[in-house]
């Protein structure tokens, strides 16, 4: 079973970096001096982790996903006044039109996801589309280097009422001229009373060289403003490195 389908499991894996995260998006949102009678909005919201500190915070939050077994979980642990619509990075404007946005994020790669660049910068001018005026989108992408690239491995865990979660996940390359990142996951899932559960599921993440989304960017309605680093320090991504994007509206492109 794909475990974006078991959102408990889904939020005790990534629970881990979510203190660091929310504490990132806060420092950049008071840099950015968002309105704070205005709405905050996350694509991709999965469980809503990052929604819940938000709101726990006093903000006013919305979220969209497709799948709804996450949107379910994720209403049950946030305010009734929190908008969560079922859609897509694809049709999330449509989905949410006329409302606006004063500050918008899409952490940890989620936006790899989409399988092309067309897809992307299709994104991309959805969102310009729910921006308010002098709103960011904040984008979390980590670069590709094909000179330097290897397997990598990471260990995510997680436990809660007596449910412990561990995920090894391997990061496979694309060959070259390819731009295809094999994700392998090896869950182990313990429950108390009962034998261990194993689920090894894969998929694909898109790459972008530093060029290729920087390229993809310039195509949409959108632009890149600044850069940060996972702590919300200025900084120039590079190939290999994980960087967040601050993303303004900009001149459509030609």
């Amino acid at each position: 079973m794909d475990y974006y389908l078991d959102p408990l499991i889904y939020d005790l894996i990534y629970d881990g970096g979510t203190a660091d995260q929310w504490r990132t998006l806060q420092l950049l949102a008071e840099r950015f001096e968002v309105s704070a009678d205005g709405v905050w909005l996350e694509p991709a919201c999965g469980s809503g982790r990052l929604l819940v500190a938000a709101a726990a915070a006093g903000i006013a939050v919305a979220g969209f996903d497709r799948e709804p077994r996450m949107l379910e979980f994720a209403r049950g642990r946030l305010p009734k006044s929190a908008q969560l619509v079922e859609a897509d990075y694809l049709d999330c404007a449509t989905r949410l039109a006329p409302q606006k946005f004063a500050f918008a994020f899409n952490l940890v790669n989620s936006i790899r996801h989409l399988e092309t660049d067309a897809a992307l910068i299709g994104h991309l001018d959805q969102m310009a589309a729910l921006l308010a005026p002098n709103a960011r989108y904040l984008v979390g992408l980590s670069l590709h280097d094909p000179a330097t690239a290897e397997v990598e491995e990471d260990v995510f865990r997680g436990s809660r009422d007596g449910v412990t979660a561990v995920e090894v996940v391997q990061s496979v390359p694309p060959e070259p001229g390819e731009r295809s990142e094999l994700i392998v996951s090896h869950l182990t899932i313990e429950r108390p009373g009962v034998a261990p559960e194993h689920r090894d599921t894969s998929f694909s993440l898109r790459t972008y060289t530093a060029e290729e989304w920087e390229g993809a960017v310039a195509a949409s309605q959108l632009r890149i403003d600044e850069t940060f680093n996972l702590w919300g320090d200025r900084f120039t991504p590079v190939g290999g490195t994980y960087g967040l994007y601050s993303l303004v509206p900009g001149l459509v492109a030609e």
